[in-house]
């Protein structure tokens, strides 16, 4: 007989309340408070076991660690069971094994034995010791399921034969069934992913995560997409969620957890291609929404890096300083619409990633004519040159000296120019500036209070007016991106690691600089030698050096010096010729390494992250046109995601999403009528699951 007692049953004073008692009687279990026995079970009877525990630790009446302590578990797994128990009741509770189902590691010749030792009289322990060798333990769990299926209803396979799993589909809650969320609103985020074609996406490009029991990789993307809509922060962030609200919206009991989701997004960057994908989003929101006259505005968002690894160094213009961390260039339209991004660990300058992104542009754009619009991080002559070889027309500022002449007042004319039913009003002077291998560009110069601001183009057709106002619209590139780092968290690395190489990054030469500085300080010796010769020269007496022979004998210490200055100035200067300026910095120190990140998580998730911005801007813009507010559409269209409501399931399988109405009457009345569109547009969830219908329902 075994006793595992959680206190002692003697002692110098009295028990204040019973004790709880666990004695092993041959294979069963007998639980005893004080000496009333309370429970009997069979040694194999797990669920009962697990319901003892739970029943006893919700009762109150014993400590956690008491209870965990006399079953012989961890404090840890009697939690996990109780949380089980309040989530999915007793049945949560049962003994089902995970993984294959089945016993795999015995023979039939093992399985006979087993059954004459049991015909013996031995308990199922016994048996089990008996018949483990080695390296092959025989549980006696597994000795319990080889009894009770008999000799004939079980096939075992032999030692190494393989056991093929069936794959499991992905279950949705069941008919009928209602679930209160806390982020019913977030539901409506499905529309717009699925007009932006988000899940389709992924299918294209033939994504999988192999068997996936709850959580496949139209889950996983949901999960991802909704979390930073409702504004978790990142992916860590998601912890702070209430789970099983946030598991309503994906059709699952609760949403992954924070390891998961960081599995399912390593193993989704291992199924497809971040940048194809990244391509094709691009097509699709041009599909949904044609880019406006064709203009793109293009620009870099620096991301700053603080860790460890020896990565390149980008210029924070937040902090008007160069810091570790890496670029990413962005493409938007004229509506502020993030359409593409491309990474750049390398930090390279925007004119050096234009034509990479201009071939981006015309996969997508056809025969569409093409204005590109960027800041002066684009100017070079070079790139104005490859521009009008290409017949890509161009919008952007004029760089350097000529950009600080200024013009008489007189010289500005007034233009206006109409856009989105206003009237925009601008004082313009038009003329030319002659570049380098470019020749006449025409150049906008406009007065703003007063500044005057001058802006290059190659559209020479297009009123001066609209150029500038194409220009003034790169703002709301700029909004997009506080947007996107605020709310998004774009910048966040989401992944640790980094491939290192031999850094071949060109820095000065510090021989060169050694060299400079030794002909500076030779020059100026030189200079102070010719200065006393002259000064000699002119306090000369002729008296003592009458001639000029003489004065020249008299001083031959000093011009000995000056002429050796003058060779070794000489020999200076040809040595500077021959050594270059600047060198890879490997060859300065060997050890030298640059690190490049590892992105291909993070450029993934900055794909779902920008098709979530889209979406929500989409649908936000429809709100808009019954809410009739442009200046705080955006925001109250986001709080809506976190409007209260129940999602169900219809007899015809449809989820229906009652979404709780908003207090504000002309909120609920906007919210009222985008519902009312929506419903006709015959969404589904994932966009390949089951159909969407959304209903306002009134506060109570």
């Amino acid at each position: 007989m075994k006793t595992n007692n959680s206190s002692p049953q003697s002692g110098l004073f009295p028990l204040s309340k019973p004790f709880l008692t666990v004695i092993q009687v041959g294979d069963q279990q007998v639980v005893q408070v004080g000496s009333l026995p309370i429970q009997v079970y069979g040694s194999h009877e797990v669920w009962v076991k697990r319901q003892t525990m739970v029943g006893l630790a919700e009762g109150g009446g014993f400590k956690v660690g008491t209870i965990a302590g006399s079953f012989g578990v961890s404090r840890q797994y009697l939690s996990v069971l109780r949380s089980r128990y309040r989530e999915g009741g007793a049945h949560a509770l049962d003994g089902v094994r995970r993984g294959p189902k089945g016993t795999f590691k015995v023979t039939p010749r093992l399985s006979r034995q087993i059954r004459q030792l049991r015909e013996q009289g031995l308990s199922l322990r016994e048996i089990a010791q008996t018949v483990s060798r080695g390296k092959r333990k025989i549980s006696y769990e597994t000795v319990r399921l080889i009894l009770a299926a008999g000799p004939e209803q079980i096939p075992l396979p032999e030692v190494g034969e393989p056991v093929v799993l069936e794959k499991k589909s992905i279950e949705l809650p069941p008919i009928g069934s209602v679930v209160a969320s806390r982020y019913a609103g977030a539901m409506l985020l499905y529309v717009g992913l699925g007009v932006l074609g988000l899940w389709r996406a992924f299918q294209e490009l033939g994504v999988s995560l192999g068997q996936a029991v709850r959580y496949d990789w139209s889950r996983v993307v949901a999960t991802v997409a909704l979390g930073f809509a409702l504004r978790l922060g990142s992916i860590e962030g998601f912890k702070t969620a209430l789970k099983k609200d946030l598991g309503a919206l994906i059709g699952t009991p609760s949403v992954p957890t924070v390891r998961t989701i960081r599995q399912r997004v390593a193993a989704l960057a291992e199924s497809l291609d971040a940048v194809a994908l990244n391509r094709v989003m691009f097509r699709n929101y041009v599909r949904a929404e044609p880019v406006w006259e064709g203009v793109y505005y293009l620009d870099g968002h620096f991301c700053p890096y603080t860790g460890e690894e020896p990565t390149a160094k980008g210029w924070d213009a937040q902090r008007r300083l160069a810091r570790p961390g890496q670029s990413d260039m962005y493409v938007h339209d004229v509506n502020g619409r993030a359409l593409f991004f491309m990474n750049c660990p390398a930090n390279d300058h925007l004119s050096q990633k234009v034509p990479e992104l201009l071939e981006e542009i015309r996969r997508v754009a056809g025969g569409q004519p093409i204005v590109l619009v960027f800041d002066r991080g684009g100017f070079s002559s070079r790139l104005f040159s490859f521009l009008d070889k290409e017949g890509v027309s161009y919008i952007t500022f004029l760089k350097g000296r000529l950009a600080k002449r200024r013009f008489p007042v007189e010289k500005f004319e007034r233009h206006w120019y109409a856009f989105e039913g206003q009237r925009w009003v601008y004082q313009i002077y038009e003329k030319g500036t002659r570049l380098r291998g470019v020749g006449l560009v025409r150049t906008l110069v406009v007065r703003e209070e007063e500044a005057q601001v001058p802006l290059l183009t190659n559209c020479r057709e297009v009123p001066a007016a609209k150029v500038v106002h194409l220009r003034r619209l790169r703002w709301r590139q700029e909004n997009s991106f506080k947007y996107l780092s605020e709310h998004y968290g774009v910048e966040q690395l989401i992944q640790y690691g980094a491939e290192k190489k031999a850094d071949q990054t060109l820095v000065s030469n510090p021989e060169r600089r050694r060299l400079r500085a030794l002909e500076e300080k030779t020059s100026q010796e030189l200079v102070e030698a010719e200065a006393r010769l002259g000064r000699a020269l002119d306090g000369n007496e002729e008296r003592v050096h009458p001639s000029s022979r003489g004065l020249k004998i008299a001083n031959g210490k000093l011009r000995r010096r000056i002429a050796d200055l003058k060779q070794k100035l000489a020999r200076l200067k040809n040595r500077l010729q021959q050594t270059p300026a600047r060198l890879p910095r490997n060859q300065l120190d060997p050890k030298a390494q640059r690190a490049t990140l590892k992105t291909d998580r993070r450029n993934l998730v900055n794909v779902i992250k920008i098709a979530t911005y889209n979406a929500e801007r989409l649908l936000a813009r429809r709100f808009n046109l019954a809410y009739q507010d442009s200046r705080d559409y955006l925001t109250i269209f986001r709080s809506l995601f976190h409007q209260p409501g129940t999602i169900s399931r219809l007899p015809d399988g449809t989820f229906r999403v009652e979404i709780q109405s908003p207090s504000d009457s002309k909120v609920s009345h906007a919210l009222e009528v985008l519902i009312e569109t929506l419903n006709n547009e015959n969404v589904q969830i994932f966009d390949h699951g089951p159909k969407l219908k959304f209903d306002l329902t009134p506060v109570n």
